[in-house]
């Protein structure tokens, strides 16, 4: 494979671009040389290269090319190499993530952790974001979503949030569907069930809320104004394990690994329990790590889950709404006949017609009816 050539610069590597032009260029200040103008951009936050143009170099502020054969472009890699975009679900909304971008309006007070300001941002009607700075190691609430190439991530509040099927789904307000044709002819009588057909299918970008008993599948990103419509956009993929939701980020790992497990819910718990710990990294299939990290390094076939909100997911059955607890328990077995189901359904409709029943519990293949308080397993 041919590769564009590239420079180094105070340990810095640049692509240099032939033939091309990048935007967000700067024609205030020109430069005499290559290494001036190199120079010039590693000492501001904002810049993701320069450019040549009749003898003279100018710095640059975006990350996309185009042809033009009377410059010459400069491609900064070490940012460029650590762009990040995913979605976490946080205080029941939904945050769009993207790095290295940092929101050019902050307010002052800087909090120590992630959660701590994103409940801070939604008791802020005026706060749009959170941004993360990464020379002061806090996050900031912001007042626009005008963001700017930083040493930073921006956490872009969304709409408020749903988690299922392995997926955070943002919810639009009331009378908006997601815009153009649907997926398919397929029509379902309940969102849950629409949101785990969606989860199925990689073309599905959401499901539109049509009626109480009508929901649709969707295959467009964008709204158009409906009476009565909702749309659920799909996000992130997530794992949802000790009621906490946990978004998965192939491709790279979090900085600063400590404690080593053989499994993945293993770790998370070791991670649930710790007040410092922002996730979980994938090393191979008997290894996995805990991590007090928030800087993200590519690696392939990396993987890392970021440690999110809380969330008990539930569903519906026999007109009860019913809440999963994973690796938790019940005790006070009731006497019933038989003393164990093999079907979940039939032990469900055994506990809500039994007055002293309070959970199903699952063991061993069979389930059982339960009167006790809810307790973890470990």
């Amino acid at each position: 494979l041919q590769r564009s050539p590239v420079v180094l610069y105070s340990r810095n590597y640049f692509s240099k671009l032939a033939g091309f032009k990048t935007g967000g260029i700067n024609k205030k200040k020109s430069y005499k040389d290559e290494k001036s103008a190199a120079k010039a951009c590693l000492a501001s936050n904002g810049c993701t290269g320069f450019v040549l143009y009749l003898k003279k170099y100018y710095t640059a502020t975006s990350w996309i090319v185009y042809t033009d054969d009377d410059y010459t472009t400069w491609v900064r890699n070490d940012w460029k190499l650590d762009y990040m975009k995913y979605s976490v679900y946080m205080e029941d909304h939904y945050w769009s993530v993207e790095g290295p971008y940092v929101y050019t309006s902050l307010k002052k007070l800087g909090y120590q952790t992630i959660h701590q300001a994103a409940k801070a941002c939604v008791s802020d009607s005026k706060c749009k974001g959170v941004c993360y700075l990464e020379i002061k190691k806090k996050y900031y609430l912001a007042t626009t979503t005008k963001a700017k190439i930083g040493q930073g991530k921006t956490f872009k509040k969304g709409s408020t949030a749903t988690v299922g099927d392995g997926y955070i789904w943002a919810k639009s307000d009331t009378g908006l569907a997601i815009e153009g044709d649907y997926l398919d002819a397929s029509t379902h009588s309940t969102l849950s069930a629409a949101l785990k057909a969606c989860s199925k299918k990689a073309a599905c970008s959401g499901v539109t809320k049509l009626s109480d008993s009508k929901f649709r599948l969707s295959k467009e990103k964008g709204t158009v104004k409906k009476a009565n419509a909702v749309a659920y956009f799909r996000g992130n993929s997530v794992t949802t394990y000790r009621m906490i939701v946990w978004s998965e980020v192939s491709g790279y790992s979090l900085s600063h690994p400590t404690t080593v497990y053989k499994t993945m819910k293993l770790a998370m718990l070791a991670c649930s329990k710790s007040d410092s710990c922002t996730g979980v990294n994938y090393v191979n299939d008997k290894k996995y790590t805990v991590t007090g990290g928030s800087q993200f390094k590519p690696k392939e076939g990396a993987k890392c889950w970021l440690r999110g909100d809380t969330h008990t997911p539930q569903f519906t059955y026999d007109s009860t709404i019913w809440y999963f607890y994973e690796d938790y328990k019940t005790g006070g077995r009731l006497a019933t006949k038989p003393k164990e189901y093999t079907e979940r359904d039939t032990a469900l409709s055994k506990c809500v017609r039994h007055p002293e029943c309070k959970s199903v519990h699952f063991s061993n293949s069979r389930y059982y009816l339960n009167s006790g308080a809810l307790q973890p397993t470990q």
